[in-house]
């Protein structure tokens, strides 16, 4: 009977077939209707772990590094959740959000409602979080911050944050939203979107990572680099 009022009686059955009859993969084994369907032996692979490699419509996959060590062939990511160290103020701060996002976690600056920071008060007083590593050598990386696709707090501004090397003046990484967009769409459907820039390695050697706050309401899920 609440299966039949669901289908058919409620919002005259607007949310029928709207979830799987049967559970995903393993989970909830007593509620399955039929057994449960394997691939055929030949189809499994046995190698425990499998690396995605090569070129796939003009992107390159890189294999991650399961060190904090930036190779010249390889990218190294960082969850947001995993800093050394933080740095707030008292209008602002970054906190850990938990069980939200790819990586398991994800940071955002709370209150929602403080003051977005540009240009010298970025450095000087903006909330930080900071991330340690090693970098084999100097020169021009590759940065992208991972987020999740989040409306802009400040309206027509899009997604910002401020990354930096050190001591170095931050590198503003913006995410315009546009509704409609394609990128946008596919954004929310895989809910990610990425803010992509470039900042200079002045040496090799120990590194440290700072990732500025410029606007309340974005969610930091991980931290790609790559030379």
């Amino acid at each position: 009977a609440i299966t039949a009022y669901y289908n058919s009686d409620l919002a005259d059955g607007k949310w029928r077939h709207f979830m799987s009859v049967e559970p995903a993969d393993t989970m909830w084994r007593s509620y399955r209707q039929n057994p449960q369907v394997l691939p055929a032996p030949n189809m499994v692979s046995d190698e425990p772990n499998l690396t995605l490699r090569g070129v796939y419509e003009g992107i390159e996959y890189r294999e991650p590094s399961t060190e904090r060590v930036l190779k010249a062939d390889a990218t190294l990511s960082l969850n947001a959740e995993d800093f050394q160290r933080e740095r707030g103020s008292h209008e602002a701060t970054w906190e850990v959000i938990r069980g939200l996002g790819h990586s398991g976690h994800s940071v955002s600056i709370f209150p929602t409602t403080a003051p977005s920071q540009q240009g010298e008060n970025l450095r000087a007083a903006a909330p930080r979080l900071e991330y340690d590593f090693e970098a084999e050598t100097a020169g021009s990386v590759k940065v992208s911050v991972q987020m999740l696709p989040t409306h802009p707090v400040k309206e027509g501004t899009g997604l910002r944050v401020g990354i930096a090397i050190g001591d170095t003046d931050p590198v503003e990484l913006v995410v315009d939203r546009e509704v409609g967009d394609r990128v946008w769409s596919h954004s929310v459907l895989s809910a990610s979107i990425e803010a992509s820039g470039e900042i200079e390695i002045p040496e090799s050697g120990s590194q440290t990572l700072k990732l500025y706050m410029v606007d309340p309401g974005v969610v930091v899920d991980r931290i790609h680099l790559s030379k």
